[in-house]
């Protein structure tokens, strides 16, 4: 065998130049100077038939979404452009309403500690602490609190 006859289709994991990521979406060979191609040469299927039907592709701040949530189903119907943000809450919506983060607000406000507030609306302190502060969900109402600042230990600075 000469160098080389396992490459491509003279190798026996050969699947026609088509892969599929772990995270379920089918990659196709293109080659390494393609426009769309990772390092190894091989770009997402369904930004391939994005683009062919002569669409552009989205910017960084947009993701190219499957409609019926099926990662192989790639035709460009069931393809659409939005934006991360919506497509996080699309995959993850949030775990308590705008009224309870309106309540927890009020809660904190009122003297509830953090920890309380975490069992109460079965969050983590982190996650109670981020809306606290603003930090999430910043445009639901509700009084929020600034961030403490912390001094380091051992710290004379008042």
């Amino acid at each position: 065998m000469k160098a080389g006859d396992s490459a491509g289709a003279g190798n026996a994991n050969w699947r026609g130049g088509r892969i599929t990521t772990e995270h379920g979406y089918t990659k196709i060979q293109v080659g390494k100077g393609h426009p769309l191609a990772d390092p190894n040469g091989y770009a997402y299927e369904h930004l391939i038939v994005w683009v062919s039907a002569g669409l552009p592709p989205p910017s960084r701040s947009k993701i190219l979404h499957h409609r019926n949530e099926v990662k192989s189903d790639n035709r460009v119907e069931n393809l659409t452009v939005i934006t991360r943000a919506a497509h996080i809450l699309e995959h993850h919506p949030p775990k308590i309403s705008d009224e309870q983060v309106v309540a927890l607000r009020n809660d904190r406000a009122g003297g509830a500690s953090v920890i309380d507030l975490a069992a109460k609306y079965g969050l983590s302190k982190t996650a109670v602490h981020a809306i606290i502060t603003g930090t999430r969900r910043s445009t639901v109402g509700g009084p929020t609190a600034p961030a403490r600042k912390y001094r380091k230990r051992g710290s004379t600075a008042a």
